[in-house]
């Protein structure tokens, strides 16, 4: 099933040596970790609503919250190739490292956030 999703979306998929194959490699695990978790989401809220388990449906609360994580990671993944990429940050490193240090406690605590206006 992986060689078919890799086949499908990502163009010359054995060239890893190559950093444009790498960074579809890393854009598309959190594309379909994203889909899966908001799928056992769906998946489980509807099996918790139609037998009344409330324990079903705060796991498919958790599974949420779980793509929200990936969804700040795949965010924190794609923003720091931008800059690592950027002429900008090559030449003047100080703000890169800077900017670059502010951003993953930001990403992490956005789920926190999210999880706490949905309660």
């Amino acid at each position: 099933m992986t060689d078919l999703i890799l086949k499908v979306f990502i163009k010359d998929h054995n060239n890893t040596g190559d950093p444009k194959v790498r960074t579809k490699y890393g854009i598309l695990s959190g594309c379909v970790g994203i889909a899966l978790n908001v799928l056992l989401c769906l998946m489980k809220f509807f099996v918790g609503s139609v037998t009344g388990s409330i324990a079903i449906t705060a796991d498919a609360v958790n599974n949420l919250s779980d793509a929200g994580s990936s969804a700040a990671a795949a965010a924190h993944t794609c923003v720091g190739i931008h800059w690592a990429r950027s002429s900008n940050a090559r030449k003047n490193d100080r703000n890169f490292t800077f900017l670059y240090m502010l951003f993953p406690p930001f990403s992490r605590f956005l789920p926190f956030l999210c999880a706490v206006t949905t309660v």
